[in-house]
């Protein structure tokens, strides 16, 4: 009988170092999935100050071009009596033109960029929380098995003192 419940006592044992093991593998993946979330995190943070950042650029370059072309006007009025330089300020407000149009690309191309920067985000967004609800279980899991674990070695140990009576 004795035999038997040394047997039983170190099945347990090993169960418990196998739990054990488990156990700290499944925190290591925790770990890591933590890091990994905190990075994708960091990217987020740099990706919004991007997306600021070229915010406040295009914001400056739009009104500088207002400001340009409120001089602009100004300038047309005030030589509007001479033909000679409406004719060249026609030349000059189609080459300006044609600036402001590639300009108006740009801007266009940058907005696009941006549409797809927030839903990149968004996808972004979606994957963390996703990460988020994975961790919360794996955390759930390995609360259960620390629950398991602390009742495996409590009965080792009521166990091993049955074992210690059983001698005396």
């Amino acid at each position: 009988m004795l035999e038997e419940q040394r047997e039983e006592l170190d099945e347990q044992r090993q169960n418990l170092r196998e739990d054990q093991k488990d156990l700290e593998e499944s925190q290591k993946r925790l770990s890591d999935a933590q890091k990994a979330i905190e990075e994708q995190r960091e990217q987020l943070d740099e990706v919004k100050q991007k997306l600021e950042d070229d915010k406040l650029l295009n914001e400056t370059k739009v009104q500088a071009h207002a400001d340009d072309t409120e001089k602009h006007a100004a300038a047309v009025e005030k030589h509007a009596e001479e033909v000679q330089k409406l004719v060249d300020e026609k030349e000059t407000l189609a080459a300006e033109k044609e600036a402001l149009q590639k300009q108006q690309e740009e801007l266009e191309e940058k907005q696009e960029s941006i549409t797809e920067q927030k839903r990149f985000l968004l996808e972004l967004r979606v994957a963390l929380e996703q990460d988020q609800k994975s961790l919360d279980a794996e955390r759930q899991n390995l609360q259960e098995d620390q629950k398991s674990l602390e009742e495996s070695q409590k009965s080792v140990s009521e166990a091993e003192k049955m074992l210690e009576e059983q001698r005396e």
